[in-house]
């Protein structure tokens, strides 16, 4: 995601990792033809995926039981706030 204004912008990139940085830190460059000044960097919530797996199995007395067990993940971006100099 990006989003540009008059003299600066928001970049959001998949996580704070140095790979990512550093493109982003290009692209704000390249929008700003030169240097820019980050003002705020956040962690944000963008979804969640929610998963589930059954498992049928037969206890010691020969009956079955099901398990249901869910796992919810939830996906972030790295936001990064900037001002063109």
């Amino acid at each position: 995601m990006i989003v540009i204004e008059k003299g600066g912008g928001v970049v959001a990139v998949p996580s704070n990792a140095e790979v990512h940085m550093e493109k982003a830190m290009a692209l704000m460059r390249e929008t700003c033809r030169g240097e820019v000044d980050v003002y705020r960097q956040e962690e944000v919530p963008i979804g969640s995926r929610v998963t589930d797996e059954t498992t049928t199995s037969r206890n010691i007395f020969d009956e079955i039981e099901t398990t249901r067990e869910y796992r919810v993940r939830r996906k972030y971006e790295w936001r990064i706030f900037y001002r063109c100099r």
